[in-house]
């Protein structure tokens, strides 16, 4: 079996490294700092066993600008771990090993914002410890940390697009093709769903399944680095050896350099001027997305009040409209009854005015039956006395007539 693979860990002070390391481990084998003072001041590291035997060395570091608690003036820059030192550092210690890194982990506190960004020159050496000096950065991961002490993950998405667009070291890795993973102490099941999340195990048997690592077992590349610096370092001899009867140019050469020297100080100091801008900057624009969200909160509860308001006053619309409805609904039937009360009284009325006629007009034919029936009465009783008296005086005749012959009655 070869040497355990060889992972080194880095990131600003804080960001919860030696928690990493310790959840790894599966017991408390590195301190955990708390503020701006390092606890570690070198490179440590920490053996740990993985599943099925596999075993990791992890290579602890200083946590970018962090201070030494020997030293806590944050002015005296030559006690402070700038990313060049420490980028120095574990160099000097690969080399020391003579191999590769397996990779590398990049801790992050996702509450704070994006770190100064890295010189081209420190970026090649950090993809140079991976074993890809002229590719992209296959061998890295960005893991964010502390998760869990956000309100909520949407918190988080907003800052992790901010340290992935923000002009900084998380934007030249991620860039460089790091991939981007999230941690925080979560309980198994309480843990937020998407491969993102994964626990610090997860995070270093990811970086070792990838086809593109390398166990650090091979040649490492600085050893041609170190034959050609000390190639280079005897052509200087050699040539210094020639021009050492001239020292005048010796003494331009000198000046030439502490100019220099002068220039890199006031270049440093002007990073570390523009770094501090952009920090502020930085934060400024989380303050502005916060504002922003803030507003884009207040503005969505604005909108709801609004919508509650207008679905009360549709109600009360809607009420009153069927209360309206309703109101002229019972008028019109209030009106019909009134209407079909009226042509029954009419129809009434109607049927006693006909029942009257009728009976007047009954009255008035019995009237004129019984006058017909006097009047045949009358006649017929004049006809009768008509006709007696015709007989008296068809009789006196007769008599007269007897009597005038002579003949006896």
């Amino acid at each position: 079996m070869g040497e355990p693979a060889l992972i080194a860990l880095l990131g600003g002070t804080g960001a919860g490294r030696s928690s990493f390391i310790n959840t790894i481990a599966g017991e408390d084998v590195a301190r955990v700092g708390h503020g701006i003072y390092s606890e570690t001041l070198e490179i440590n590291q920490h053996e740990c066993k993985l599943v099925e035997a596999q075993v990791v060395r992890l290579v602890d570091t200083p946590g970018f600008g962090a201070l030494s608690a020997d030293n806590p003036d944050p002015t005296a820059s030559s006690m402070s771990f700038t990313p060049k030192k420490i980028l120095r550092k574990l160099t000097a210690f690969v080399h020391g090993e003579k191999r590769t890194l397996s990779g590398v982990v990049y801790l992050h506190d996702i509450r704070k914002p994006n770190v100064s960004r890295l010189e081209p020159n420190d970026l090649t050496k950090l993809k140079e410890l991976c074993g890809a000096p002229e590719g992209t950065a296959p061998n890295l991961i960005i893991v964010t940390t502390f998760w869990d002490l956000l309100p909520d993950v949407e918190a988080g998405l907003s800052s992790e697009t901010l340290l992935t667009r923000g002009d900084g070291l998380i934007k030249q890795l991620y860039d460089g093709g790091a991939r981007l993973a999230r941690w925080g102490h979560y309980d198994p099941s309480a843990s937020p769903a998407g491969p993102e999340f994964q626990d610090p195990r997860e995070v270093i048997q990811d970086l070792l399944s990838r086809p593109d690592s390398n166990d650090g077992s091979g040649p490492s590349p600085f050893a041609d680095l170190k034959e050609k610096l000390r190639q280079q370092k005897e052509g200087l001899k050699t040539e210094g050896y020639q021009a050492a009867g001239d020292a005048e140019e010796a003494k331009k050469k000198a000046e030439e350099g502490l100019r220099k020297t002068e220039e890199s100080k006031e270049s440093t100091k002007k990073r570390k001027r523009r770094a501090e801008s952009e920090k502020e900057q930085m934060e400024e624009d989380v303050g502005d997305a916060e504002k922003r969200a803030k507003a884009k909160r207040k503005q969505k509860q604005k909108r709801a009040e609004k919508k509650e308001r207008r679905e009360r006053e549709e109600k009360r619309e809607r009420e009153e409209r069927r209360e309206r409805e309703e109101r002229r609904a019972r008028e019109e039937r209030q009106e019909r009854k009134e209407r079909q009360d009226r042509l029954d009284q009419l129809e009434r009325e109607e049927r006693r005015e006909r029942r009257e006629r009728e009976e007047r007009q009954w009255q008035q034919q019995q009237q004129a039956e019984e006058d017909r029936k006097r009047e045949k009465s009358a006649k017929l009783a004049s006809d009768t006395t008509l006709q007696r008296k015709k007989y008296i005086k068809r009789g006196l005749l007769a008599a007269g007539g007897m009597l005038a012959f002579g003949i006896p009655l």
